[in-house]
């Protein structure tokens, strides 16, 4: 028997399929999709519900053969990590798709080929390009004009080539005005950081705050070169200036090219424990965040970084812990902030096949077994578990064997076999002084607490750990082979 199919069903509908349906031409099909052109109403409604009926689509591609026109907008960035970028391309995208355009992301990122990238552009005719890139390269400029019969616009900073619009705001007078900021609250001592080592005058705002603080009698001190735009790279260079044997006496104020820059700067001001007045540029979201708001998104950034790099490693387990710094916190806002964290970052890590180990420390308000326990059935998070570290527990003081031996093995990642003893009344910790001590040397009850993990069935990986300045000094290939074969020892000698 021969099944009868519609047509319509077995391929896409055609202008002539709709033609046919609504009793009217092709080009009446052309002229109802088409803005502006002459039709009736009652035969553009003719159309427009015979193609609804038959799933039609005009086809922009071929019309644009015929128009000559793509309605399609390159728009060529880099530095993605930018997040100013990311603002950028966010309102762009926006504004050429509410104009009936669409966007073609060109990711002209330094060391990719950008002749390759713009050639594609070219060839798929796109209407204009958009450059939102750090710096328009001598590259650049003659690929644009080679092309030249695409127009092309720099967006936000400042162009003289012939034939390359430029749209920028007045990055000379934002200089000044920043200069005017700073000298208005009496600095003595001024700098400026850079992300890209360029000419400057693509932006204009160093020579503008340059030439306020002259105006006033004040020379710019310091100029600083992170290489991008990059919040790491930012904290990297303020590091190391900071770290200089010749810096005895900082800058007081620090103009930072970006926001991104200007993050990066106080990280490594908040590590150096040191006060300097930041201001950057671009106003993005994080720049006008809480401090605790920036160090979580610091923090998420690193962790997807460690993911990422224990993948490439072949390294199955992350390690986590909670130093001092949030102490101060209430026990219930500090449990908030831990478990808000912990889940986060378990979620990054998931999709990779990452798991976490959290580390409770003996000296941080976050030192017990119990707690960690509580804060994985929290979570929820079926890739967060513990490591057994002999010396935390013990100078914790909080944790008992019991507890270990009572716990499902499947939430013991790896164990820290090591010895030590609890910071003594009065003494400050420092794990230099109570951790050093070999196995065998301190006050940890070794045996019961490697029977204690024993009992759980636990047979994952075991790990001797010494933090001792003492056997440092000594040969570290029989320090290694002492502690290995202590540990292996006590696994014999301890039964269940």
């Amino acid at each position: 028997m021969t099944k009868k199919v519609n047509v319509a069903q077995q391929r896409k509908a055609t202008a002539s399929d709709v033609a046919q349906m609504a009793g009217v031409s092709k080009w009446t099909v052309s002229r109802a999709f088409t803005d502006g052109a002459s039709i009736s109403k009652k035969a553009r409604a003719s159309v427009l519900a015979a193609a609804d009926a038959l799933g039609y689509r005009p086809n922009l591609l071929a019309r644009s053969l015929s128009q000559k026109r793509t309605q399609i907008i390159g728009v060529a960035i880099d530095e993605l990590k930018n997040l100013h970028s990311m603002m950028m391309l966010d309102a762009v995208t926006r504004q050429l798709q509410a104009r009936g355009y669409t966007a073609l992301l060109l990711n002209i990122t330094e060391g990719e080929n950008y002749r390759s990238v713009m050639t594609m552009a070219d060839q798929l005719q796109v209407d204009g390009i958009l450059f939102l890139g750090t710096l328009l390269t001598d590259e650049m400029k003659a690929i644009a004009q080679d092309i030249h019969r695409i127009p092309l616009v720099q967006v936000f900073r400042n162009a003289d080539e012939p034939g390359i619009d430029s749209v920028a705001n007045d990055g000379y007078q934002a200089g000044q005005q920043i200069a005017a900021l700073l000298l208005a609250q009496d600095y003595q001592t001024y700098g400026y950081m850079k992300g890209p080592d360029t000419c400057s005058s693509h932006l204009l705002r160093m020579e503008g705050y340059r030439d306020g603080l002259a105006a006033a009698g004040k020379p710019l001190d310091l100029l600083l070169t992170a290489g991008h735009y990059e919040r790491r790279l930012a904290y990297e260079t303020l590091r190391d200036y900071l770290q200089r044997p010749d810096t005895t006496s900082p800058v007081d104020a620090l103009f930072c090219e970006n926001d991104v820059l200007a993050l990066g700067a106080m990280d490594a001001l908040r590590e150096a424990g040191l006060s300097m007045a930041i201001v950057g540029f671009d106003d993005i979201d994080e720049a006008s965040a809480p401090a605790w708001q920036q160090e979580r998104a610091a923090l998420m950034q690193e962790a997807e970084k460690l993911c990422h790099a224990a993948v490439e490693l072949n390294c199955p387990v992350v390690q986590i812990m909670a130093l001092t710094e949030i102490d101060a916190l209430s026990e219930a806002e500090r449990n908030a902030v831990l478990l808000e964290n912990i889940s986060a970052i378990a979620d990054i890590g998931k999709p990779l096949g990452i798991k976490f180990q959290i580390e409770f420390v003996a000296f941080t308000a976050f030192n017990s077994l119990s707690q960690a326990l509580a804060l994985i059935q929290q979570s929820g998070k079926d890739n967060v578990g513990v490591v057994i570290d002999f010396w935390h527990l013990h100078a914790g003081g909080k944790s008992r064997p019991e507890e270990v031996a009572a716990m499902d093995k499947n939430l013991i990642y790896g164990v820290h076999f090591c010895d030590g003893r609890a910071a003594r009344p009065g003494e400050a910790w420092d794990e230099q002084v109570q951790r050093n001590y070999a196995p065998g040397e301190g006050e940890v009850d070794i045996p019961r607490w490697v029977e204690a993990v024993k009992a759980t069935g636990y047979d994952g990986v075991w790990s001797p750990e010494l933090l001792s300045p003492r056997n440092w000094e000594l040969d570290l290939w029989e320090v290694a082979r002492g502690c290995r074969e202590s540990m292996e020892t006590a696994l014999i000698n301890t039964t269940a």
